[in-house]
């Protein structure tokens, strides 16, 4: 497991890491200024785990495709604002971290990870969640507080496999709404 201190510096990542063939975990967090996902990473076969937070991200690479191994994938606190296209063909991932960027829209490339099974989107500027991602089924868990949601994602209602949905923090319109809510998704437990 390679760390980036949180008091580093960090500007780039060497192109010698491509050459660890093994590495499996990697954590780039706090103090690292990257704007652009390092495409290095992308020729890392063997990686499951990355946590790229607090860096600044601002884009991720289509190669990011390549990444085939990539279960666990981490970038909240950065400034995304879109994902490519590419993303979504990410096969192994089964856990994504997204919050606290400056998404608007969430992408809908996201709907295609049939593996994914944590989510968490908390504290983006987003209003509602895609229809795309009613493919989902995977997914259990769903982390959306401190979004701009002002009613329940109805997509949502078609995940039976959801089992937690924590909603707090989200402008509703209708407070009333929960209950009703609630009665659709008896399995799940939300909170509002």
């Amino acid at each position: 497991e390679q760390r980036a201190s949180e008091h580093s510096s960090l500007k780039a990542i060497p192109k010698e890491i491509s050459s660890l063939k093994k590495l499996t975990a990697l954590h780039l967090t706090g103090g690292a200024e990257l704007e652009e996902f390092p495409a290095e990473l992308c020729a890392l076969d063997t990686l499951e785990a990355l946590h790229i937070e607090e860096t600044g991200l601002e884009s991720v690479p289509s190669v990011i495709s390549n990444m085939r191994s990539l279960k666990m994938l981490w970038m909240g606190a950065n400034s995304l604002k879109t994902l490519p296209e590419e993303f979504g063909d990410l096969p192994s991932l089964s856990s994504l971290n997204l919050q606290q960027n400056d998404f608007k829209q969430l992408p809908e490339c996201i709907g295609r990870l049939q593996k994914l099974d944590w989510l968490i989107i908390s504290m983006n500027k987003v209003k509602d969640i895609p229809q795309s991602w009613s493919s989902l089924k995977a997914l259990t868990q769903l982390d959306a507080e401190e979004c701009q949601f002002k009613e329940f994602p109805k997509v949502l209602l078609g995940l039976k496999g959801l089992k937690t949905i924590q909603l707090d923090s989200n402008p509703w319109r209708r407070p009333d709404e929960i209950n009703e809510v609630q009665s659709l998704m008896p399995e799940s437990k939300i909170t509002f």
